[in-house]
């Protein structure tokens, strides 16, 4: 995420290297391990603040896949708080 926050243009120009940063990263929120989630939504949320600031065309898509994540983890109360704290 750094990289892409730091190079967006290179990394946009590879469109199959920014599909697998989020592959990976949407990956970890579907982790059991509660760091690797905490860190992945985390790194998200840096990149929807970025990329939505620059008008990048991977914000909405940033911001569709932690609505959805956000709905999946609805029963958990932590997670759930994180989310809303990000989202604020």
């Amino acid at each position: 995420t750094e990289l892409w926050i730091d190079f967006p243009d290179k990394i946009n120009e590879r469109e199959e290297l920014a599909e697998n940063i989020l592959k990976m990263l949407k990956a970890g929120l579907r982790e059991p391990n509660r760091l690797k989630q905490i860190l992945s939504i985390s790194q998200l949320f840096r990149l929807l603040d970025t990329f939505s600031q620059q008008l990048n065309n991977y914000a909405p898509i940033i911001y569709k896949s932690l609505t959805f994540c956000m709905i999946e983890n609805h029963h958990d109360i932590e997670i759930r708080e994180y989310f809303l704290v990000n989202f604020v």
